[in-house]
């Protein structure tokens, strides 16, 4: 019996497949994957996140913009993003994006999610 329940904790909270528990992970995650939002049928917005560390953003809400910049994982699950240049020349300042599994990442209260549909 104690190796039964010994099972069931192991499969409820050690071996979901999205969990993001190391850096190395969430770096793999992210690195050279489109992350659209509202959804990725109509995207509004999107990011790319480059293995050398650099990353871009585009959206074409309010006449369009594009962003550049460099990120890095702190933590398992969220990244720094410092942006270097954008199209309006102004320069937002850093901020976190979390990225709670695989699928999803959160920036500024947003959920994009990964453009699947592109991949073999």
């Amino acid at each position: 019996m104690k190796y039964i329940n010994l099972f069931f904790v192991l499969i409820l909270f050690g071996c979901n497949n999205n969990s993001l528990n190391t850096i190395q992970l969430t770096e793999r995650c992210v690195i050279d994957e489109d992350w659209l939002f509202p959804n990725t049928l109509s995207p509004t917005s999107s990011w790319n996140f480059s293995a050398d560390g650099t990353f871009s953003y585009s959206s074409s809400l309010l006449g369009g913009m594009s962003s550049w910049g460099k990120w890095e994982v702190l933590n398992p699950g969220e990244m720094n993003i410092q942006y270097t240049n954008t199209t309006s020349g102004i320069v937002p300042l850093d901020h976190i994006i979390r990225i709670p599994h695989c699928d999803t990442i959160i920036a500024e209260s947003r959920s994009f999610v990964k453009d699947i549909k592109n991949k073999n």
